[in-house]
C-alpha cells in the first residue's frame, strides 16, 4: 500500500485537513460526523480536558469563561485564562491539530502520513511561527513542515494552468485573517516573488461583527435590555441566543452572496430584520478596500504589475462576497478565478505538495517555500477566468412611503383617523428621571446625538414599555412615517393595524399607531407605538397591546432647557407594582468610539446593590482581552459615594479602557460608563457635565 501526505490549514474559524494519495487529494472528516470543517474553537471542562469543535461550542454556554472560540488570534500571547487556569496557548492550538491529525489518520486504515504540512498566514513572522511548531509537537505530530498560507492555495488551484515564468497572485480572505501573494511559476514549481502582505485581524468574523453592529444601530435604542443580554449573556438561555444570533449573521453573510435581501432573526429581541446585500456592501467597503491594498502593495513589492499576472486567484470563504469581486474588478481590471470551494483550497494545496530536490526542509521543520519558494505539487485543478462584472452590486431598495408616496426616504403625513381612546392608570407610585448632562453649546442640540430612554420592565414576564426622547427631526407625521419605513424595512411579520391622532404624555396632537408582529412559530403580538413632536423633541412610546394603561399614563412635566445647555428627560412613569422602571441617557461626543451612557434604575426587592455591582462588571468584563485594573472609591455626579471600576480590553488591536462608576440612593441604582482609546484618555473629563436633578414634584393624584 502506497504511502499518503497530509495538509492541515489551522484558521481562525474553522480547522480544515486534506490527504493526498496516489489516487487524490480529499478533504477529511475532522469531526467524525461528515463535516469537513472543524471549528477551530477549544473548551476547558472542570476535570482539566480540553474540548474542541461542535463540542467545545455546546459547552461554551454553560461556562463561557472556559472557552476560547478563536485561538489562532492569540497565538503570540503565551498564555490565556480559562476559568480559573492559565493555559499556554500552545495547547489549545494542539488539541486542534491533534483532533484533525487523528481523524486523518483514522481516515487512512490507522496509518501514519509520510508527511504533514501545516498551514500559517503569510506575514507570521518568527514568534508565531515557533508556537505553531511546538503546538505541533504536542500534538504528536511528526516532522511538521509549515508553509504560508497563500503559497499553498498556489500549488492547488494554478500549478497546470500557468505557464513558466509568469506570476500569479493569491488573494486569500479567510475566517480571521487576510493574505495576498504574488508568485512566480518556475519549472520546479513556484517562488515567492515577493513579500507578501496581510491583515491580521481582518476575515469573515470582522464581517460579522460589522452585521451584529448595525443589527445593534437598528435594535439597541428600541431594546436597551435584551440588546445588552445578547452581547454579555449572563445565563445559558441568553448565551444560546448568543450564539445563535452569531449563527443566524453567517447565514445571512452566506445568504447574501448569492441573493440580494434576505430575512435575520434576532432571537432574545424575537424580531426579524431585513438585511440586503447593499446594505452590507456599505458596511464592509473599507474592510474590503484595506484587502485590495494590500494586493496592491503584494503587487508593487514584487515589481510586478496587474497586466503582468498569468491570473488572479481568490481563495478563502470570505472570497466569495460579491463585492470583493467588484472591488477587485474596478480598482486593479483584472478577471478573477473563484474556486468553488475556498475553504479547502489551502489545505488540498498542502496535502497534495510534492517535494523535490531542489527544495529542502531545514531542521527546524519549515519549507524554503516559507522564506521565498515553493515545490512542485501534485496536479490540481485549474479555474477558468471569471468574466468581469457588469455592475457594482444591486440598486438601493426602494422604500414604500405612507399615502402612496415612493422612493428612497420618503416621507408624508399617515392617515389619520378618530382619536384613540386613553386608558389611565390610577394615580399612583411614579418613576422620575434623575439624570441630565450639560452640553457642548458649541456643537448644538440638533444632531441627535443624545438621546435618553425611559423603560419599565414587569417581573413577571419580562413585558417591556419604551420611551425615547430625543432631538427631532421633521413634525410629528414626520417622525411617525418614519417610523413605519423603520418597522417594514427591518422587522420581519411586520403588519400595520390602524394609524389614529391621540393624545401622547397628556398633550394633543400625537399620532397612534398600533401593529402585530408574527414570529417564527407564527405567533403574534399586537403592539401600540405613540409620537408627539414638541420644543424641538420626538417622543416615542412603545410596548405591547396589553400595556396600553401605562403607556397612557406616561406624563411630560416640562420643556427643555431655552438655552439648550442641558438635556434630560422631561417626563416621568407609572410604577405599578411588578414593574421595574429605568433611564439611560446617552451622548455621543465628537471622535468618541462608544457613546457615554448615564444609567438609573430601581432594583428588584430581591437584588442587592453588591450583587448588582458585581453584574455591571461582568458586563465590562466580557470585552475581548478584558483585564481588571482597580476598584477604588469614587463620588459619582459629585454627590453619590460608589466605587469606580477600571478596565483595560481591546478592540481588535487597539487597546481601550473603560471606567464605570456605580452608586446607589434611595431612589435606586446609577451607573456612568465611558471608554475610549488607552492613549486618549480626553473623553474622562467629559464625566463632569453629567449631574443628577431634582424629582419633579409629581400632581396631586
Amino acid at each position: 500500500m502506497s504511502g499518503w501526505s497530509l495538509g492541515i490549514d489551522f484558521g481562525t474559524s474553522y480547522t480544515v485537513a486534506a490527504s493526498a494519495t496516489d489516487s487524490g487529494v480529499q478533504t477529511v472528516d475532522v469531526e467524525g460526523n461528515g463535516r469537513d470543517r472543524l471549528p477551530s474553537a477549544v473548551f476547558l471542562n472542570g476535570d482539566g480536558e480540553l474540548l474542541v469543535g461542535t463540542a467545545a461550542q455546546h459547552q461554551a454556554k454553560f461556562a463561557p469563561e472556559r472557552f476560547e472560540p478563536t485561538p489562532k488570534r492569540s497565538l503570540g500571547e503565551g498564555e490565556l485564562f480559562l476559568g480559573d487556569r492559565l493555559v499556554p496557548v500552545s495547547e489549545l492550538v494542539s488539541a486542534v491539530l491533534a483532533r484533525a491529525f487523528r481523524e486523518a489518520c483514522q481516515h487512512e486504515g490507522e496509518r501514519l502520513p509520510d508527511v504533514v504540512r501545516v498551514t500559517h498566514p503569510a506575514d507570521w513572522g518568527d514568534t508565531r511561527k515557533a508556537v505553531l511548531l511546538e503546538a505541533c509537537a504536542k500534538a504528536q505530530i511528526p516532522n511538521p513542515q509549515l508553509v504560508p498560507e497563500p503559497v499553498a492555495a498556489a500549488v492547488r488551484i494554478a500549478l497546470q494552468v500557468t505557464p513558466p515564468e509568469r506570476h500569479i497572485a493569491v488573494y486569500d480572505f479567510g475566517g480571521g485573517t487576510f493574505d495576498a501573494a504574488v508568485l512566480l511559476r518556475t519549472e520546479a514549481g513556484f517562488e515567492v516573488a515577493g513579500p507578501p502582505v496581510g491583515r491580521d485581524p481582518l476575515g469573515g468574523e470582522d464581517i460579522d461583527q460589522r452585521i451584529i453592529d448595525h443589527l445593534g444601530e437598528l435594535l439597541a435604542e428600541d431594546h436597551p435590555d435584551e440588546w445588552s443580554r445578547l452581547l454579555a449573556p449572563q445565563d445559558v438561555d441568553w448565551r444560546g441566543a448568543a450564539a445563535e444570533l452569531r449563527a443566524e449573521v453567517q447565514q445571512a453573510k452566506e445568504t447574501l452572496s448569492d441573493s440580494t435581501s434576505c430575512q435575520l432573526w434576532v432571537p432574545g429581541i424575537k424580531r426579524g430584520v431585513q438585511l440586503t446585500r447593499h446594505e452590507l456592501e456599505e458596511l464592509i467597503a473599507d474592510d474590503i478596500n484595506a484587502t485590495v491594498d494590500a494586493l496592491e502593495a503584494a503587487l508593487a513589492d514584487a515589481g510586478v504589475t496587474a497586466n503582468d499576472l498569468a491570473g488572479l486567484y481568490l481563495v478563502g470563504g470570505s472570497s466569495r462576497i460579491p463585492l470583493v469581486e467588484h472591488t477587485l474588478w474596478n480598482r486593479i481590471g483584472v478577471k478573477v478565478s473563484v474556486q468553488d470551494n475556498p475553504k479547502s483550497v489551502v489545505a488540498s494545496g498542502a496535502a497534495g505538495w510534492t517535494r523535490t530536490a531542489k527544495r529542502r526542509v531545514d531542521r527546524a521543520g519549515e519549507t524554503a517555500a516559507a522564506r521565498g519558494g515553493a515545490a512542485a505539487a501534485d496536479g490540481g485543478a485549474g479555474g477558468v477566468a471569471a468574466a468581469p462584472p457588469t455592475s457594482a452590486g444591486p440598486d438601493p431598495p426602494r422604500v414604500h412611503a405612507p399615502n402612496g408616496a415612493s422612493g428612497a426616504g420618503a416621507s408624508s403625513a399617515p392617515p389619520i383617523t378618530q382619536e384613540a381612546p386613553t386608558a389611565e392608570l390610577p394615580a399612583g407610585e411614579r418613576f422620575q428621571p434623575r439624570l441630565a448632562v450639560r452640553l457642548d453649546r458649541a456643537a448644538g442640540t440638533g444632531s441627535d446625538r443624545a438621546v435618553v430612554q425611559l423603560l419599565t420592565r414587569s417581573e413577571r414576564d419580562g413585558t417591556t414599555v419604551q420611551v425615547r426622547d430625543s432631538p427631532a427631526k421633521g413634525d410629528t407625521a414626520a417622525v411617525a412615517a418614519a417610523a413605519l419605513v423603520s418597522w417594514r424595512k427591518r422587522t420581519r411579520g411586520f403588519r400595520e393595524l390602524s394609524t389614529v391622532s391621540a393624545q401622547v404624555a397628556g398633550v394633543p396632537g400625537g399620532v397612534e399607531r398600533r401593529f402585530a408582529l408574527t414570529a417564527r412559530d407564527n405567533s403574534q403580538t399586537s403592539m401600540v407605538e405613540r409620537y408627539l413632536v414638541i420644543d424641538g423633541r420626538a417622543l416615542v412610546i412603545t410596548g405591547p397591546a396589553d400595556a396600553a394603561p401605562i403607556i397612557s399614563s406616561v406624563v411630560l412635566r416640562e420643556a427643555p432647557p431655552a438655552d439648550g445647555s442641558a438635556f434630560h428627560a422631561r417626563l416621568d412613569l407609572p410604577s405599578p407594582p411588578g414593574w421595574l422602571p429605568a433611564e439611560r441617557l446617552s451622548i455621543w461626543p465628537p471622535g468618541a468610539p462608544k457613546p457615554l451612557i448615564a444609567e438609573h434604575e430601581v432594583l428588584s426587592p430581591t437584588a442587592g446593590i453588591d450583587a448588582w455591582v458585581e453584574e455591571q462588571v461582568a458586563v465590562v468584563m466580557k470585552e475581548s482581552g478584558a483585564t481588571l485594573v482597580s476598584r477604588s472609591p469614587v463620588q459619582l455626579f459629585r454627590e453619590l459615594e460608589g466605587e469606580l471600576i477600571t478596565v483595560t480590553w481591546r478592540d481588535g488591536r487597539k487597546p481601550m479602557v473603560t471606567r464605570l462608576g456605580a452608586a446607589s440612593d434611595d431612589t435606586g441604582a446609577f451607573t456612568l460608563r465611558i471608554t475610549a482609546p488607552l492613549k486618549e484618555p480626553r473623553l474622562f473629563s467629559l464625566a463632569d457635565r453629567f449631574f443628577l436633578r431634582a424629582a419633579i414634584p409629581s400632581p396631586a393624584a
